[in-house]
């Protein structure tokens, strides 16, 4: 880990300062910047799955007792259904998500005028967005809130059976 921290401190500096500093190769020192740039960018990713309320509660309720031990890469958020998932991340919803990540707006007013949509149901469809962790809210100005994204993507884990 501060390995990690080290390099990407080091990114500004040249290569051949860091080279000396960490008495690597060049082959090394690219192959390491290379999977640092992969995981940074898998980092801001959401991973979900698909599981019935049954194994849901069924994976909960091992987890509690200690039978079961999530590993690190395993899904974060569990959606029942295909139809549930793509009801949350339908084409329009994503470009709202976009949209958020791009201008960052102040306020649930200032989205709305910027996407067209009537506050009312943005407010509904970001709610919906925050339980599955998609997005969260900000303290705005007055009593204003201001929705930012959590993630750059989404990453769905299922299996057929």
């Amino acid at each position: 880990m501060t390995t990690r921290i080290a390099a990407l401190r080091f990114v500004s500096i040249s290569t051949r300062t860091l080279r000396s500093c960490w008495r690597i190769s060049g082959a090394k020192l690219k192959r390491f910047l290379r999977e640092e740039a992969v995981s940074m960018s898998k980092a801001n990713v959401l991973k979900v799955g698909i599981a019935s309320l049954e194994q849901y509660k069924a994976r909960t309720m091992a987890i509690a007792r200690g039978d079961y031990v999530p590993s690190p890469d395993e899904p974060k958020v569990w959606f029942q259904s295909l139809e549930t998932l793509a009801q949350v991340l339908s084409d329009r919803n994503r470009s709202l998500l976009a949209l958020i990540a791009e201008t960052k707006p102040a306020s649930l007013s200032e989205l709305a005028e910027r996407s067209g949509r009537a506050k009312s149901n943005l407010s509904r469809t970001l709610r919906t967005m925050e339980q599955y962790g998609l997005v969260r809210f900000e303290e705005g100005e007055g009593r204003e809130v201001a929705p930012r994204v959590n993630y750059s993507g989404v990453e769905l884990e299922m299996s057929f059976a």
